[in-house]
């Protein structure tokens, strides 16, 4: 059973606590499973982007206004379960700085045939929609995974 699940992207603004804000949503009748987001170069201290921030607000998920970035760290990753990352790149991070837990990380679109979630960062806001709608589907799908 995952009870602690961290979510990673690379500067912990965009696509992890949007990621982190869907999951907590979907999860809230759950409050015995954790969710958290980090980055594996994390623009430490930094609020999560504004894009980020108004699309969360609009689907009225607000577990995550108060986001501050913060890097992946050997303390978080001990207490995860299940570590959801968005690109090959941060896996390789991981097996490499912490390959301890290479068998509890895997991406976001494992289920979509391993697809990767792009970074929006920079781009316009109907990337950053694009980057919700799928980080929303791959959340289902670990749903049924973590719900079994």
């Amino acid at each position: 059973m995952f009870r602690n699940i961290l979510v990673l992207c690379t500067a912990n603004i965009c696509r992890s606590p949007l990621a982190e804000g869907i999951l907590r949503h979907k999860l809230s009748e759950r409050p015995d499973i954790q969710v958290h987001s980090a980055g594996v170069a994390a623009l430490t201290g930094a609020r999560a982007h504004p894009i980020v921030l108004d699309m969360l607000r609009k689907a009225q998920i607000h577990n995550v206004r108060d986001h501050h970035a913060r890097q992946c760290d050997l303390g978080l990753l001990r207490q995860a379960d299940l570590v959801l990352v968005m690109e090959q790149s941060h896996l390789k991070w991981l097996s490499t700085a912490y390959p301890q837990f290479h068998g509890r990380s895997f991406l976001m679109g494992h289920w979509r045939e391993r697809a990767e979630v792009p970074d929006p960062i920079g781009q316009s806001r109907e990337v950053f929609e694009a980057v919700r709608d799928q980080i929303d589907l791959c959340a289902d799908d670990w749903l049924m995974k973590i719900l079994k």
